[in-house]
């Protein structure tokens, strides 16, 4: 029994030792591990070497060289190239060269225009003494006859060499109104006689005078004519217009498409008033003792067939068109037995495609 105790306690103080030598041998374990450990992370340099080397020197180097010269020459070469030269180019060249060119058209002989001036528009006379030179000017405007508008005041210029009568009767002429062939600068260059056929202005420049005579108008609107001392000449198809004035010389007109207008001559008119002429220049008293009541009543007579006389004889379209005036005229003539050859008469002008019937120097 004592044999077997005491080989338990030998057994339990071999394990016990044993126990002891184990833990003994632990921690040389744990240091080594520790060791391993602590060196493993620390012999880790080199991963940390390399990561940080490649972004600090490759990433950096691309991105900045790269984007800073590609973007920059790029989009500031080709805005600052291609606009700024195109809108710049084309509306300075053009606008400037444009209106600085036309001002030079109106010394072509073509500038010249036929105008009108009533007789009513006064005319003024003053002595340039800086141009050394007269000039007579109306003070109201002149008419376009071609378009009907307004032109302004034209003029004549005469040096101060011109003597005093020619200076009176330019006045007069200019004072008395009608036709004046004018150049661009609204300058005179002849008074054009409507009752006279003939050549008007400078030996380059100038406005005809011409005469027709209408021998022929048929109810279809058919016309001959002789124009220019040309006869039988078939003017249906040709661009005529009218052009008229009142009995005082102060009202202008172009014919409008009244067909009801008569044919008669200025003499014709002025004779169906001779009468009361007569009784307004004798005036009150005289070989025939009119009253003032009687001159007044003749002169009102005088002012209403005046007033009348340019819609019923003046203001309208005469000839190629169906029943024409003309040709009621020269039916009642035929009718009449009195003139079965009834011809009529006038003076005209040519102006581009158009010719410009003067209806004051209509004559049977």
């Amino acid at each position: 029994m004592k044999k077997f105790r005491s080989s338990i306690i030998f057994i339990l103080v071999l394990a016990f030792a044993i126990a002891l030598c184990s833990c003994a041998k632990k921690p040389a374990d744990n240091t080594e591990a520790t060791t391993a450990a602590t060196q493993a992370p620390t012999e880790v340099v080199e991963p940390t070497a390399e990561p940080t080397a490649q972004p600090t020197t490759e990433p950096t180097a691309q991105p900045t060289e790269a984007p800073t010269e590609a973007p920059t020459e790029a989009p500031t070469e080709e805005p600052t190239t291609e606009p700024t030269s195109e809108p710049t180019a084309e509306p300075t060249t053009e606008p400037t060269t444009e209106p600085t060119t036309e001002p030079d058209e109106p010394d072509e002989p073509q500038a010249l225009k036929l105008v009108y001036l009533n007789a009513n528009a006064g005319v003024i006379a003053e002595a340039k003494q800086l141009d050394n030179s007269w000039v007579i000017r109306s003070v109201g405007s002149a008419i376009n006859v071609t378009n009907g508008k307004e032109v302004g005041s034209i003029r004549m210029v005469y040096g101060t060499y011109t003597s005093r009568g020619d200076i009176d009767a330019a006045q007069t002429s200019m004072a008395s109104g009608g036709y004046f062939l004018i150049d661009y600068n609204n300058s005179v260059i002849s008074k054009v006689d409507e009752m006279t056929a003939g050549k008007y202005g400078t030996e380059d420049n100038y406005a005809g005078v011409h005469a027709g005579t209408i021998t022929a108008a048929e109810s279809n609107g058919k016309t001959i004519a002789t124009m220019n001392g040309y006869k039988n000449v078939d003017v249906t198809g040709y661009k005529f217009k009218f052009l008229y004035h009142d009995l005082d010389g102060n009202n202008f007109g172009v014919g409008g498409d009244s067909t009801s207008v008569q044919v008669a001559t200025v003499e014709e008119i002025v004779k169906s008033y001779e009468s009361q002429t007569k009784i307004v220049n004798e005036g009150v008293g005289g070989a025939n003792m009119y009253t003032e009541d009687d001159v007044a009543e003749a002169q009102d007579k005088i002012d209403a067939i005046k007033a009348g006389a340019v819609d019923k004889y003046f203001n309208g379209t005469f000839w190629n068109v169906p029943m024409s005036p003309v040709n009621n005229y020269m039916a009642i003539e035929a009718a009449s037995y009195q003139n079965p050859s009834a011809t009529l008469s006038f003076n005209y002008v040519v102006i581009a495609d158009t010719i410009y019937v003067f209806v004051n120097s209509f004559t049977k």
